[in-house]
């Protein structure tokens, strides 16, 4: 049975999950001149605050900011520029081959599509714009716009934006299973690296947990996908 779309709101975590960014190439080079353990340094400070379940983890300027202070350097807190010089020079990667035609087959049937991020809106949105998927979504619903990080539920209301049926769709357990269930909405763990045979998935889920540092509760996804035209016949119910 196929469910109708009206109603229906299909958010995506951005990073790993619908693209691979620069960001963290072009974040490190700023830093390349205050020696060599700091960026690490600023990595170890977003680990702490992000345990913490701090938006403050992801104002990556402000952090490498205090780090280039602590080290006796001055940086002026401008990150957008050398993201644009990465994204042009190493342009942005979509995980998906066919994750236009996804999207645009979920707008089709009537879906809402929203990227839902923990990344700040002056980054991602650029990183967007050079995937071509900025006029593929609805909406890009960022962390500085809510006020919030996944998993809080805020973030999962803002995407929903009081739809019927809410499916969020990301490659974390942490972050995207855990709040999308603890909000209500239906949890997709999208992995490309995900075992076919279903007695496999619990070794998986055991061991994606641990590499996101076992802060995940022990959470199991609604449903364990492993390319986008998986997630719109789930989605849509087909």
């Amino acid at each position: 049975m196929t469910l109708p779309a009206a109603g229906l709101t299909v958010s995506f975590d951005l990073d790993g999950t619908l693209v691979r960014s620069p960001a963290g190439v072009a974040f490190r080079s700023v830093a390349a001149g205050w020696g060599d353990d700091a960026w690490a340094a600023v990595l170890a400070e977003h680990e702490r605050l992000l345990r913490a379940g701090e938006l403050a983890a992801y104002d990556w300027a402000e952090l490498a900011r205090r780090e280039a202070t602590r080290r006796g350097h001055r940086f002026d807190g401008d990150l957008v520029t050398p993201l644009k010089q990465a994204i042009a020079e190493r342009g942005v990667r979509l995980v998906h081959h066919d994750t236009h035609r996804s999207l645009a087959a979920l707008r089709a049937a009537g879906a809402r599509v929203v990227v839902l991020t923990n990344g700040r809106r002056e980054f991602q949105q650029p990183v967007l714009e050079a995937a071509g998927l900025l006029p593929a979504v609805d909406a890009l619903v960022a962390c500085d716009d809510v006020g919030a990080v996944k998993p809080d539920a805020a973030m999962f209301a803002a995407a929903r934006a009081g739809a019927d049926r809410h499916v969020h769709v990301g490659d974390r357990l942490d972050h995207d299973v855990a709040g999308a269930l603890a909000a209500g909405a239906v949890a997709v763990l999208l992995r490309p690296d995900a075992p076919a045979e279903s007695s496999a998935l619990p070794g998986f889920l055991d061991a994606v947990r641990a590499a996101e540092g076992g802060s995940a509760p022990p959470v199991t996804p609604d449903a364990v996908l492993r390319d986008l035209g998986e997630v719109v016949a789930f989605a849509l119910g087909r």
